[in-house]
């Protein structure tokens, strides 16, 4: 989700009116006005001057306008020191915009000096990218970058800014795997003078040869069969950074899972050879790394793989078709979750992290969020997507993944641990209690938000979502043990 900086937290961004962020931000513009009007009493004091001269000496005349004039003065210089003021305390946010980081999520923004803390003012997801252009500046050579997202929020960086940390092509890379519904403007590479129109479908076949041209560059549609006839496309049922998912029909009655009669194909783009190694690479690997891990785990609440294949240049992963809703759109349609519920919620996903933790080498999510947990019609729960789930070899480097407000801190400095899962797990807790997201600054005390739970459940959510390691729960038995004790209290309590 879009933050922004201007302190204009408490406004809905879809409510204003469109908004251009730049490397200059409109706060200087304050400290002008300031300047500006505090040379009024200056101009006065010139023409008053050289009127009253002419009448008596020079020492008199200006002493004649301060007297005179002394509120005119005091008020400008009001105005003038109110507007160095905001100048100082804001001159964090007056430093040149940047790209910080591209992620599995989105792009990262901000105007420090150095990346040293990782830190970011802006974070723009994939999916919130409506259109990346290359304008020319008035000094030759140069130019703006451009981002344009759908949330009435404009980034305006100088090409020397924008790639300071960041390499183009890391930026085109991303947007091509992740964002293929943003329409891109970008110069030619070689050719900074001309500008060409490069939507999603026309980057992949500009400089594909004809063996390497997709037979097909849309989405499945009804009725589509793929995978040699053995799945009957029934309708899409999602679209992310990587592809799209599909419900089908499992046509070949030879196949071992045919009594599922429904899966889910979750589709990869794979790159053909437009890119780079290094990113043809890299897209194999998400596709592969899924598909290594589910294969892996065995657990009634992790969801299963059944097969996977490769045709026309897109990975497929055939998974099975959960039927239920994501607790996001639960929460969305009830409200937020008894205590009761959301604690038989956690000790479900307990045991589930637990399990995954205690596999050798450990798997670690990397993105437990509500809408990754889906409640089954018989009420149990089952986790899905494992695009960023990874073996914990180690300490493991990695970029950051996740969904803001549920990626713990230490994933900021390119560490991704197993406590990082029970992080994720408590800010899904804190949600389910509370209806309402954390972005990592909120106090996680629900009771001092006015939110109805027992003090020791408001505790066992504060230590998960703890900032310091050593605070947190060092694996997900010790939260589940937590959990259960309370659950036993609360029933004798009631009974």
């Amino acid at each position: 989700m879009l933050k922004d900086a201007f302190r204009d937290e408490d406004a809905k961004i879809t409510n204003k009116e469109h908004k251009v962020i730049v490397s200059l931000p409109d706060d200087y513009s304050k400290l002008f006005i300031a300047a500006g009007v505090a040379l009024i009493p200056l101009w006065f004091t010139a023409a008053f001057v050289l009127i009253l001269r002419r009448s008596i000496d020079l020492t008199s005349a200006i002493s004649a306008i301060f007297v005179h004039f002394w509120p005119l003065w005091l008020v400008c210089s009001i105005i003038l020191a109110t507007g160095i003021t905001f100048f100082w305390l804001h001159r964090r946010e007056h430093r040149r915009l940047k790209l910080l980081d591209i992620s599995a999520h989105g792009l990262s923004l901000g105007r420090l000096e150095d990346r040293a803390s990782e830190a970011f003012e802006y974070m723009v997801t994939w999916k919130e990218i409506k259109s990346v252009e290359e304008l020319p500046m008035l000094e030759p050579g140069k130019s703006w970058i451009v981002i344009n997202s759908n949330l009435n929020v404009s980034f305006k960086l100088s090409n020397e800014n924008a790639f300071c940390w960041v390499a183009r092509e890391d930026l085109m890379d991303g947007l091509i795997r992740y964002a293929p519904q943003a329409e891109l403007k970008l110069n030619a590479e070689g050719h900074s003078n001309v500008t060409r129109d490069i939507s999603y479908t026309n980057l992949w076949l500009e400089t594909l040869d004809a063996s390497g041209k997709r037979k097909r560059m849309g989405p499945l549609d009804n009725g589509d069969r793929i995978g040699d006839g053995r799945y009957e496309i029934i309708r899409e049922i999602g679209a992310g950074g990587q592809g799209r998912a599909y419900l089908a029909n499992v046509r070949d009655q030879a196949l071992p899972f045919s009594d599922e009669k429904q899966v889910v194909l979750k589709e990869y783009v794979l790159p053909t050879l437009m890119v780079s190694l290094r990113a043809q690479a890299l897209e194999r690997n998400y596709y592969s790394d899924e598909a290594l891990i589910l294969s892996k785990v065995n657990h009634p609440g992790i969801m299963k793989i059944f097969d996977s294949f490769e045709e026309d240049y897109r990975g497929y992963l055939v998974l099975e078709y959960v039927r239920g809703t994501d607790m996001r759109t639960q929460v969305g349609r009830h409200g937020r979750c008894p205590e009761s519920q959301a604690v038989r919620i956690a000790l479900e996903l307990c045991e589930i992290v637990a399990y995954m933790h205690g596999l050798s080498p450990p798997i670690i999510h990397g993105d437990i969020t509500p809408e990754n947990i889906i409640v089954q019609q018989n009420g149990l729960i089952k986790l899905i997507d494992f695009t960023v789930a990874h073996e914990f070899i180690g300490e493991r480097k990695s970029r950051v993944a996740g969904k803001q407000g549920y990626v713990a801190p230490e994933q900021y400095e390119g560490q991704t641990l197993p406590q990082s899962d029970i992080y994720a797990l408590g800010c899904t807790l804190f949600y389910l209690l509370s209806g309402r997201e954390r972005d990592g600054l909120d106090d996680p005390n629900l009771l001092a938000l006015g939110i109805s739970v027992s003090p020791v459940l408001n505790e066992i959510v504060s230590r998960c979502v703890s900032e310091s390691l050593e605070k947190r729960c060092v694996r997900a038995e010790e939260l589940q043990r937590d959990l259960q004790q309370l659950q036993q209290q609360s029933l004798s309590q009631s009974n």
